[in-house]
């Protein structure tokens, strides 16, 4: 069921650690349910009344084959990605200790064999659906991790739709972090939100040694669950020195000409060489 507006746009902007505002971002896949599931495997299936994903199981996705390419694996993240995924929550048909995860996997940019999967948990605790992050799956629903990661859950306040939102980014430093966010599909408030660094054998990984995602998989599920509205972007950042746009750079920022990307700088006062 295709929304009118990626909640992308403004909540992802703000957690890049970019040192300059995201554009258009570039969407690399996009799917809204409407005519099928293609490209999910496992544990689910097309909702064709609702135009959503039915999970009842383990399910994931290739983001429409762009995950599974190896020169995607091995390309670095730049400027960012985001992923997203929509989810519906009904607190009635769920009970204590149901509930599924949602891992995104980077890929190591030299090999393109795994590096670290980033996590959502979503599940029920004590009557409330909760939300968290953290990067291993128990492949079950975890209370524990749900309380207490990330220094507390989101307590999720009413029923509705929410997206999961995964920002791949640079932490202002020249390491990789991702930023999770929870975000209220109706209102585009972002509700939650939690970073945590890009790790591989125990340590942190410099931005250019992040290539791009592996996988969307839903690991576990002890309901069945509903889902839509599956993104991945490329962010593209605003230059912020005039160089960036010497020697063909502008087309990156996707400028027409030098002229346009050096007056975007100028306009901001951020003009220097």
């Amino acid at each position: 069921m295709k929304k009118l507006m990626s909640a992308a746009a403004i909540a992802a902007t703000a957690t890049l650690g970019l040192g300059a505002a995201a554009l258009a971002n570039t969407e690399l896949s996009s799917q809204d349910f409407s005519a099928d599931a293609a490209d999910w495997a496992g544990d689910s299936s097309h909702n064709a009344a609702d135009e959503t994903l039915e999970a009842t199981g383990s399910t994931y996705s290739y983001y429409q084959g762009v995950a599974a390419d190896p020169l995607f694996r091995t390309t670095p993240i730049g400027d960012g990605l985001i992923s997203e995924l929509d989810f519906e929550v009904v607190s009635a048909e769920l009970s204590d200790g149901q509930g599924f995860d949602l891992a995104v996997a980077t890929s190591d940019v030299t090999t393109g064999d795994h590096q670290q999967d980033h996590i959502f948990h979503v599940g029920m605790v004590g009557g409330q659906v909760l939300v968290n992050s953290s990067n291993n799956t128990d492949f079950a629903t975890n209370s524990y991790k749900l309380l207490n990661e990330n220094g507390g859950a989101y307590g999720v306040l009413s029923d509705g739709w929410y997206t999961l939102q995964h920002v791949f980014g640079d932490d202002g430093n020249g390491f990789g972090q991702v930023t999770f966010n929870v975000i209220d599909r109706d209102s585009g408030v972002t509700a939650w939100t939690a970073v945590r660094p890009i790790r591989q054998a125990g340590f942190d990984v410099p931005t250019a040694e992040v290539g791009g995602v592996r996988y969307m998989w839903l690991t576990h599920m002890e309901a069945p669950f509903t889902f839509d509205n599956q993104l991945l972007e490329q962010v593209v950042a605003a230059p912020h020195e005039m160089d960036q746009c010497k020697k063909g750079g502008f087309e990156a920022f996707g400028f027409k000409n030098q002229g346009q990307c050096v007056a975007s700088i100028q306009a901001n006062g951020n003009a220097h060489n």
